[in-house]
C-alpha cells in the first residue's frame, strides 16, 4: 500500500469551509438568545449606574433601541431623535421630530439623560453624537437668543470619523415658535408652532 499523500490527510475543497463560513459561523454562535439578554442586562445595569451618578435626571428612551435598556419603572419619557438627520453633509434640525415633549422635563429636572443604543464599534450613535447637539443648539437659540452660548454648537469631543466636526454654526433666526404672551416652555407642546426662516443646512423639513 503507498503512502498516504498530504493532499489525502486534509479534507477535500468541497467540503473544507472558507474563512467567511467560518466566521459568519462563528458570529452566529455569539448571537444566542441567552447572550442577546445577557448583553441586554449588562448594558441595563450601566446605564442605571450612569443615572445614579447623574442625581435625579430622569432616564428618557431614543425609540426604539433606548427601551431594551432603560428599567420601565425609570423610564420618564421617550424620543425620537433619528440617525440620520446627523449624518455627514446633512446636519439638518428635523421639523417632523421636534420632540417639543422634552423641554418641560428638562426644565424641570435640571436636564434629563437620553439613552439610545449602536452597532459593536461605534463609540456612540449618530443621534447622540449629532442629532442631539443640534436638537439644542437650535432650541437655545429659539427659547435663549440674547445667550451669548445658545450660537454655539457643542460636540463630543471626538466625533465619528466618518462624521467629522463641521466648520459651520447655526445663526440666529433658524427657526421662530410663535407663542402668545408670556411664553412657558410647559405649554410648548400644545401652543407652539414652528416656521423655517433660514439656514436650511440646519433647519429641513424631511
Amino acid at each position: 500500500m503507498p503512502d498516504p499523500l498530504f493532499s489525502d490527510l486534509i479534507l477535500p475543497q468541497r467540503e473544507q469551509p472558507s474563512m467567511s463560513q467560518l466566521m459568519a459561523s462563528l458570529k452566529r454562535t455569539t448571537l444566542t438568545i441567552h447572550n442577546r439578554l445577557t448583553s441586554i442586562r449588562t448594558d441595563s445595569e450601566f446605564v442605571r449606574e450612569v443615572s445614579l451618578a447623574y442625581g435625579t435626571r430622569p432616564l428618557v428612551a431614543n425609540e426604539r433601541c433606548g427601551s431594551w435598556y432603560v428599567p420601565p419603572a425609570r423610564k420618564e419619557g421617550s424620543a425620537y431623535f433619528k440617525s440620520t438627520d446627523g449624518h455627514e453633509r446633512a446636519w439638518k434640525f428635523s421639523t417632523r421630530r421636534l420632540n417639543m415633549h422634552l423641554v418641560e422635563l428638562i426644565e424641570k429636572n435640571d436636564g434629563i439623560i437620553i439613552v439610545d443604543s449602536t452597532r459593536r464599534g461605534k463609540r456612540m450613535p449618530d443621534a447622540i453624537s449629532s442629532t442631539i447637539p443640534i436638537w439644542c443648539t437650535v432650541l437655545n437659540l429659539t427659547l435663549l437668543p440674547s445667550n451669548p452660548s445658545s450660537s454655539r454648537l457643542f460636540l463630543p469631543p471626538h466625533p465619528p470619523s466618518n462624521n467629522p466636526r463641521p466648520n459651520l454654526s447655526p445663526h440666529p433666526g433658524v427657526c421662530s415658535l410663535s407663542q402668545g404672551p408670556q411664553p412657558r416652555s410647559s405649554n410648548l407642546s400644545d401652543k407652539t408652532s414652528t416656521s423655517c426662516v433660514g439656514y436650511p443646512r440646519f433647519f429641513s423639513p424631511s
